[in-house]
């Protein structure tokens, strides 16, 4: 089991705040401690970001623009505790077979939020939550899969034919305001799966009447305490002044 001061250490390198000047926090709540089918080591869980200044009006993940390379840099990462990204989330894509022998891959970067989907062995693709009631998207939701190196690539269909195929990425990103209706002083944002050994860095901005930086990472729990765990990581994500 990690100990706090693995996210302590984290933040301190990162420049972030103390937990005294906290305006954000982010926790990785395990919901499905696994044995996740066919990903021994793996666990699923929610990505939760909560605010102690006011509602949460958008959040920004960056996205694919050629125009702005630097938005790349922002979104939902699997890394090491020192923040560098390699391929971890688990993603599924689906392929379509236009009867051509055209091949259509098309990733899979939202999901439901039920509380049986979120706890389901079988719910093995890492997804942002579909239920945002989304307003001003900027950049949709959309994820990175190398549609390779996924414990479960042994099931994928041979190469130019139709149906599931599963591979392990390294992102996802995601911009978008959400309806006033919607708003609330917390956001489930993904559904996160990813190797208990590894680590979830957190890049973007969060609007709460003003944009705030966000910048964290957090330590995955490993799977014989995360049915024990009611929260899987804590760290902080932004630096408020404070009046």
């Amino acid at each position: 089991m990690r100990k706090s001061f693995v996210v302590s250490a984290a933040c301190a390198a990162l420049g972030l705040a103390t937990m005294a000047d906290a305006a954000l926090v982010a926790t990785f709540q395990v919901t499905n401690p696994g044995p996740l089918t066919g990903l021994p080591g793996y666990v699923g869980g929610v990505l939760r970001i909560t605010s102690d200044s006011g509602n949460i009006t958008a959040f920004d993940f960056g996205g694919t623009d050629a125009a702005k390379p630097q938005e790349a840099l922002k979104g939902v990462f699997s890394s090491n505790s020192g923040g560098v990204h390699s391929d971890g989330l688990n993603q599924r894509w689906t392929a379509a077979d236009d009867g051509l022998g055209n091949i259509t891959f098309t990733p899979t970067p939202k999901g439901q939020f039920t509380p049986a989907l979120l706890s389901n062995p079988g719910n093995r693709d890492s997804y942002f939550n579909q239920t945002i009631a989304e307003t001003a998207i900027v950049y949709a939701a959309e994820e990175e899969n190398s549609l390779g190196g996924s414990p479960l690539s042994s099931t994928n269909p041979p190469a130019g034919s139709a149906g599931v195929f599963w591979g392990l990425g390294d992102n996802l990103h995601y911009t978008t305001g959400i309806s006033l209706a919607a708003q609330a002083p917390f956001i489930d944002l993904a559904y996160l799966v990813l190797p208990s050994s590894g680590f979830i860095h957190v890049n973007g901005e969060i609007a709460v009447g003003t944009k705030l930086p966000l910048n964290v990472i957090i330590p995955v729990p490993e799977p014989v305490t995360a049915g024990l765990m009611s929260l899987g990581g804590l760290a902080l994500l932004a630096r408020r002044r404070r009046i």
